[in-house]
């Protein structure tokens, strides 16, 4: 499927999660990403190409500057990975929407209780 000049993508992601501290205590956590990207037209890029773009280029430019040390095919589940990757793409606004029903946590910047 091709977009035209003036089409733009629409990406809706949300991540539902329970969590379970050592406590054995539980809670729901969500995570969301509503965005969309520019036309071809007004001289944009797509929201997709812009988050696999950008994120890959982080990736690649930490692994270039040896931030990054960890071998093969890895899944983003890594804290020394996904956290500097995620931080950088908040300056390029790209972020999720953190929400947690938990009372005594706060999560991302843009937390939710």
């Amino acid at each position: 499927m091709t977009h035209g000049e003036t089409d733009r993508d629409l990406v809706v992601m949300r991540h539902n999660f329970i969590i379970e501290d050592q406590n054995k205590r539980r809670w729901r956590h969500t995570s969301t990403l509503i965005d969309s990207g520019q036309s071809f037209k007004s001289g944009g890029a797509s929201l997709m190409s812009q988050t696999v773009g950008i994120t890959t280029a982080i990736g690649t430019r930490l692994i270039m500057e040896g931030k990054i040390t960890r071998k093969g095919v890895l899944s983003p589940i890594y804290k020394d990975i996904y956290d500097p990757i995620m931080k950088e793409l908040e300056r390029f606004g790209i972020s999720m929407i953190e929400e947690s029903e938990r009372n005594d946590l706060m999560f991302g910047r843009q937390a939710k209780l």
